[in-house]
């Protein structure tokens, strides 16, 4: 008798909590229903919300008589979906080491995105590998000082493809190119551009409200104030090695206790990897010109420079 019983039933869900396996953030406020039979389940148009976005997910799930293992297809869609919880939701994971960048400054990132998702695997664990999506990122609002207003994330074979992202720092225009493979591994290689073809130098004053800055780096640029000028930066990584250079015109400033501004000519700098050099320098501290050359080694660590600053003095102060 017990060999031909059939089980067949369903499952409202009600305002639910899950947390899925290797995720701290959890999914809440689950409304839907779940069919299932002995060796099947499916939903259809089950909404949730990952801190203030909300997804509609469908799917199923088929087990192998033989071996038990399931066929798991989902899709997931969510519209107008905060970026800040997104990327907590990936980046408090066990998928996102700990050795890499602290994302939790961007948390607070309001700019917006749609995003369609599919994940198919033959496994109970979750695979990242399995996973495809796109992310189309639109409407930069908010306070926060990074903002995205265009561009597409693809994500494909634990891989990620970025395509002409386009934004804000501070008011100052950004475009962020190319790839990333490998992303479910400890050491993913990153392909990736970064230009800025006008970033205001008024905005160093203003460095720590990125959060992402270390805070003596932020504090040394606070000591100076009156910022002016202009830099066109273009920048990336290649294989993991960064490297970069920049235009830098009618840079000032002035010491924030006082003092006479200090004046740039324009001048170029270039980083390689760790290695920082930037040459022929000319400018001025009130009227007395300086000149200079700098080469500096290990900047990201303990750094080692070598250069020269000379000056003459000026002519009311020789007579």
């Amino acid at each position: 008798l017990f060999e031909d019983m059939r089980i067949k039933g369903y499952i409202d869900l009600k305002d639910v909590l899950c947390f899925i396996e290797g995720f701290k953030t959890p999914f809440e406020n689950i409304n839907g229903r779940v069919n299932f039979t002995e060796n099947t389940s499916d939903f259809k148009d089950i909404n949730a919300f990952s801190g203030l976005s909300l997804l509609n997910v469908s799917g199923s799930a088929v087990n192998d008589i033989k071996t038990k293992i399931p066929e798991i297809d989902i899709t997931a869609e969510g519209s107008s979906l905060k970026a800040g919880d997104t990327i907590r939701f990936l980046a408090e994971s066990t998928y996102y080491p700990e050795k890499y960048p602290d994302l939790s400054p961007f948390y607070t990132l309001d700019s917006e995105h749609d995003l369609h998702l599919e994940y198919k695997a033959k496994s109970a664990d979750f695979q990242p590998d399995k996973i495809y999506a796109v992310i189309n990122l639109h409407k930069p609002s908010g306070a926060n000082p990074i903002k995205t207003e265009s561009g597409r994330i693809t994500v494909k074979n634990a891989g990620a493809l970025l395509e002409n992202i386009n934004g804000y720092i501070f008011n100052s225009r950004f475009n962020i190119s190319g790839s990333i493979k490998n992303i479910d591994k400890i050491n993913p290689v990153y392909n990736v551009s970064f230009t800025s073809k006008e970033f205001y130098l008024k905005n160093l004053g203003r460095l720590e409200e990125l959060k992402i800055i270390p805070e003596k780096a932020a504090q040394f640029f606070k000591q100076f104030s009156d910022y002016t000028g202009v830099m066109n930066f273009k920048g990336g990584l290649k294989n993991n090695v960064f490297n970069a250079s920049a235009d830098v015109k009618g840079f000032s400033f002035i010491n924030s206790a006082g003092g006479a501004p200090l004046k740039f000519d324009n001048f170029s700098f270039k980083i390689n990897d760790d290695k920082l050099s930037a040459e022929n320098i000319t400018a001025n501290i009130g009227n007395i010109p300086v000149f200079g050359s700098i080469k500096a080694e290990k900047i990201y660590t303990k750094p080692y420079i070598n250069g020269y600053i000379t000056g003459r003095l000026a002519d009311d102060l020789i007579k």
